[in-house]
C-alpha cells in the first residue's frame, strides 16, 4: 500500500510526449499547473464512470444549449 502524505497517495504516472504536451498546454491556458489539470481529469472520468453505472450519459452543451454532443472515447475507462 502506498504512503500517504498530507496531500494525498503518492502516484507515479507515465505519459507519453503528446499526452503531455496537450496537458502542459491546458495547464499554461488555465493558468494552473499540470498536477491539478491531472486531478480535474480523473474528476472527469469519476464523473464519467458514476454516470455510466446510473444508466446516464455526459453530453457537452454549447452555451445557447443548440447542441449536445456525446462524449465518447470513454468506454474503456468506464466500462460497456
Amino acid at each position: 500500500m502506498a504512503n500517504k502524505t498530507p496531500n494525498g497517495v503518492p502516484l507515479n504516472l507515465q505519459l507519453s510526449p503528446e499526452l503531455n504536451k496537450e496537458l502542459e498546454k491546458i495547464a499554461a491556458d488555465t493558468d494552473t499547473d499540470l498536477i491539478e489539470v491531472i486531478r480535474q481529469a480523473l474528476a472527469l472520468i469519476t464523473v464519467a464512470y458514476d454516470a455510466k453505472r446510473a444508466g446516464r450519459h455526459i453530453v457537452l452543451v454549447d452555451q445557447v444549449a443548440k447542441s449536445d454532443d456525446e462524449i465518447r472515447g470513454l468506454h474503456e475507462f468506464v466500462g460497456h
